[in-house]
């Protein structure tokens, strides 16, 4: 496979979900283990990526100390909620998918990946790690 980087990162957010048919407000505290690979094969590569760049991509996507919203949510009650934390100068981050623990570690690394190829750097986004509590853990995984 070749080097491999691994950073770790902790966020806290809140965020409405409606995964049972009344609306619930949760918040978690969690932490994130993301690894990369250099795309080229072999260990003769003086440096895959800072951890301070790393660090600096992972602190850019994180919805720290933000309100996370739904678009997939269909109750206008959370539109009016969205605006008045927007009002209020509350961090607030829309998605396009249910807010679950493994949507969240998919957009991480999605979101991360559209970073590493943007300012091309040869680098695949191979693992996510993302623990809710000290006992649940979800794993997104790539294999190259």
């Amino acid at each position: 496979m070749g080097l491999e980087i691994i950073q770790r990162a902790e966020f806290s957010c809140g965020y409405m979900s409606s995964m049972s048919q009344l609306p619930k407000f949760n918040a978690c505290h969690y932490k994130v283990e993301v690894t990369v690979c250099s795309k080229h094969k072999g260990y003769d590569i003086d440096l895959v990526i800072s951890y301070s760049d790393m660090k600096k991509y992972l602190d850019k996507i994180l919805p720290n100390n933000a309100f996370m919203i739904s678009t997939d949510i269909d109750v206008p009650e959370f539109n009016i909620l969205y605006d008045t934390f927007k009002r209020l100068g509350v961090r607030v981050a829309k998605v396009d998918y249910t807010i679950t623990s493994e949507n969240l570690a998919t957009a991480i690394a999605n979101t991360l990946q559209t970073i590493m190829d943007d300012v091309k750097l040869d680098l695949v986004v191979t693992e996510v790690k993302l623990k809710e509590t000290n006992s649940s853990t979800v794993r997104w995984s790539k294999r190259i």
